[in-house]
């Protein structure tokens, strides 16, 4: 008498647990993605605090300015008073930061 109902209503809770396995991975995902964006961030602001000095600030931002204007630029040489700046940057491994991403 309830077999067909109980069947039918087993077979749509074993769908809905397998949706939410499914969304329970998404969001994990996700979750990873955004914690690794938030430790390079970390990582960035840490680097920025142990090598800051006011020429080292002066040349982040003129780089930070010049890759905002130039992103879609054709022209990918280097203008001198960026090469200028260049030399109170130091050498960052570029797995530790990113700065375009």
């Amino acid at each position: 008498m309830f077999e067909p109902a109980l069947q039918s209503a087993a077979n749509i809770a074993e769908i809905f647990s397998a949706l939410m396995v499914i969304a329970g991975v998404v969001f994990a995902l996700i979750e990873i993605r955004h914690f690794r964006q938030q430790r390079q961030g970390t990582a960035a602001m840490e680097i920025m605090r142990s090598c800051q000095s006011p020429g080292f600030t002066a040349a982040f931002r003129l780089i930070m300015d010049y890759e905002q204007v130039c992103r879609n630029c054709d022209d990918k040489a280097m203008p001198l008073e960026l090469q200028a700046a260049t030399p109170a940057l130091p050498p960052v491994h570029p797995r530790v930061v990113s700065v375009a991403g």
